[in-house]
């Protein structure tokens, strides 16, 4: 008998960098099908390795976990016509959600610690699948201490500002 298939959760860098930071990033490979996109994956392997807070990433560890997709120029076309929002966002987080958004729907994008990131994938109607790293490392069994922007609480208060600004 086989094992049931894994939840689908999309990451961004700043998910990536948090995860490892608070170590809950094998936990969560190890529990979801992990995936995203090659501008994360780029991003999330490079850095000013003598930066104050810099977060070491293993990347041969990264690419054995993680499945990683290229996005096309029909999918940031067809995303950034739904949204002037992407514009405002960095080339990780516009990619990501510019594929989540052309695909499977029942993936859930992990919230990134960005606010107008968060309010683009609310633009895409990717609000009811946004799932903190908070949650979902408490899924996993885990309970790290994550930056606020990382917390249940956080994605909701920018979720229903998001929806009252709509209104």
């Amino acid at each position: 008998m086989s094992n049931p298939p894994r939840q689908i959760v999309y990451v961004d860098t700043n998910v990536v960098i948090e995860s490892v930071a608070t170590r809950c990033w094998a936990a969560l490979v190890n529990r979801f099908d992990v995936r995203t996109v090659a501008e994360v994956r780029r991003e999330a392997q490079s850095g000013r390795r003598q930066g104050k807070g810099y977060v070491p990433l293993d990347a041969g560890q990264f690419d054995k976990n993680v499945r990683v997709f290229e996005v096309t120029d029909v999918e940031l076309a067809a995303a950034t016509l739904r949204t002037p929002l992407l514009s405002r966002i960095d080339a990780g987080e516009r990619h990501l959600l510019a594929h989540m958004s052309a695909l499977d729907k029942n993936s859930l994008p992990l919230t990134t610690g960005d606010r107008a990131a968060l309010r683009a994938a609310c633009a895409l109607g990717l609000d009811d699948r946004l799932r903190s790293l908070e949650e979902l490392a408490h899924h996993c069994g885990q309970k790290p201490t994550v930056q606020e922007w990382f917390t249940r609480k956080w994605l909701s208060k920018v979720k229903t500002e998001y929806l009252l600004d709509a209104i």
